[in-house]
């Protein structure tokens, strides 16, 4: 009779681990917290504009200097022949989104910028002749740089 009690036992003990297995891993999956959302848009617009006008950033002619660190947002260049001169301050994100988006842009250049908690640092659509120099890109970014060429 105890030969008979052991394997009933040692199938009762393996219900029992996977039912406690399976009510852990419902535990596990009620801890999900979603990804924040993308960042908004920043521009520095083909026209030389910068938007929101609230940004810190001074422009000399075709160079664009950071006066104060951007928070929160991917700066998007859509205007060709300029200098982003970062002068040491840092653009922030929160760990989703890209820092900063050249599309269709040529003869970029970024320099003295820090890129702080972003998915991507830098993002390159369809730019050419682009720089990026003297920049300090340290965060848990899935990509530094992205270039996409069709």
């Amino acid at each position: 009779m105890k030969k008979d009690a052991f394997p009933l036992i040692l199938c009762l003990a393996m219900l029992f681990s996977a039912i406690i297995e399976a009510q852990h891993v419902n535990f596990a999956s009620a801890n999900f917290i979603p990804p924040p959302p993308e960042l908004p848009y920043a521009y520095i617009k083909a026209d030389g504009t910068a938007e929101p006008e609230t940004l810190p950033i001074h422009r000399d002619g075709n160079t664009y200097t950071l006066n104060g660190n951007i928070t929160n947002y991917t700066l998007v260049i859509q205007r060709s022949d300029v200098v982003l001169d970062g002068a040491g301050y840092t653009l922030h994100g929160n760990d989703t989104g890209r820092g900063i988006i050249l599309e269709n842009v040529n003869n970029v250049t970024v320099r003295k910028l820090s890129l702080r908690k972003l998915r991507f640092g830098i993002y390159f659509l369809q730019s050419s002749r682009c720089a990026v120099t003297q920049n300090d890109i340290a965060f848990r970014s899935w990509h530094l740089l992205r270039v996409f060429v069709k």
